[in-house]
């Protein structure tokens, strides 16, 4: 085993992990996982708490807020021989898929904090929020911070302008670059499959579609990917596909996060969201970094 562990926080999102060596064939897509063994995982979301089964283990851990299937999809690549970031990227991208949009997103944000315990050393990658340049009165965007939690959740005035730029992505892939060992394209794999063959959506995801329901019809594009074509809104049970998604995965897969930042996706986004009166350009795109850094230390006393 290695002595790496990383914390990956993707807004309500996290893992603690360790890599393990394996020599088995590299593949991560759930299709090579077992017979039975993705379903399995995928009912566990469908049991009350506290009612899940423990876990345990000597060679590593993954644990995450939402879905046990990202979860066993981190497993997998930690059983496949990566690193510990390779394990939390994997199940943080799967863990996006499954939530379907509900919560957290692949334009949305990422914190990781990695532990190095043969150095000792411990490094923070901040990949979360920019501001849009042409953005210079805020206090004028329509819509407010929303102070509650149901608040959260109840129709109101939204735009292009509420837009930011989001560093998944790209912490992920600079997470990658520097602790990663799987080669990047695999890290998807998990994702590509749960959204081409879709997944039997549970209660918590339907609560959060029924929540959002107002938001999902507002623009077409948002529509056609989320409302049914009957027009009646994805309620437990359904088996939700995402075909687009699967598409886009597999083009950042292949041509890398560029894709998002620069390319093709970058294009669409920003006339979307301009074409809802936002002012986000390619340049707010093209221009994003993400931050390395020492975190914060403190002594704890009792």
């Amino acid at each position: 085993m290695k002595n790496l562990f990383a914390f990956l926080l993707i807004s309500n999102f996290i893992l603690l992990l360790s890599s393990c060596e394996n020599s088995n064939e590299l593949k991560l897509s759930p299709d090579h996982w077992g017979n039975g063994e993705l379903d399995k995982y995928l009912q566990m979301d469908s049991r009350p708490f506290p009612n899940n089964p423990a876990a345990y283990g000597d060679k590593g851990a993954v644990t995450t807020t939402f879905h046990a299937a990202a979860a066993r999809a981190g497993l997998e690549a930690l059983q496949q021989g990566g690193t510990s970031v390779d394990a939390a990227l994997t199940a943080s991208m799967a863990q996006v898929t499954l939530n379907a949009g509900a919560v957290v997103s692949f334009f949305g944000i990422m914190n990781m904090i990695h532990y190095d315990a043969a150095t000792r050393k411990i490094v923070s990658l901040d990949a979360t929020w920019n501001t849009v340049k042409g953005e210079t009165d805020p206090m004028t965007i329509p819509g407010g911070i929303a102070d509650t939690n149901e608040g959260m959740y109840a129709p109101r005035t939204v735009s292009g302008r509420t837009a930011l730029v989001g560093g998944f992505m790209k912490g992920i892939e600079a997470a990658h670059q520097r602790y990663g060992k799987l080669p990047f394209k695999t890290l998807f794999e998990p994702s590509i499959y749960l959204a081409k063959n879709g997944f039997i959506m549970n209660e918590r995801t339907a609560d959060f579609f029924k929540r959002r329901d107002v938001q999902l019809r507002r623009l077409p594009e948002t529509k056609a990917t989320l409302i049914k074509p009957d027009g009646t809104g994805y309620t437990a049970g359904d088996l939700f596909k995402q075909p687009a998604l699967a598409a886009t995965l597999e083009k950042i897969a292949t041509e890398g996060v560029n894709y998002m930042y620069n390319g093709a996706w970058a294009k669409k986004a920003v006339a979307a969201v301009q074409k809802d009166g936002g002012k986000m350009t390619l340049e707010d795109l093209a221009n994003y970094e993400v931050i390395w850094s020492e975190p914060a230390r403190a002594i704890w006393t009792l």
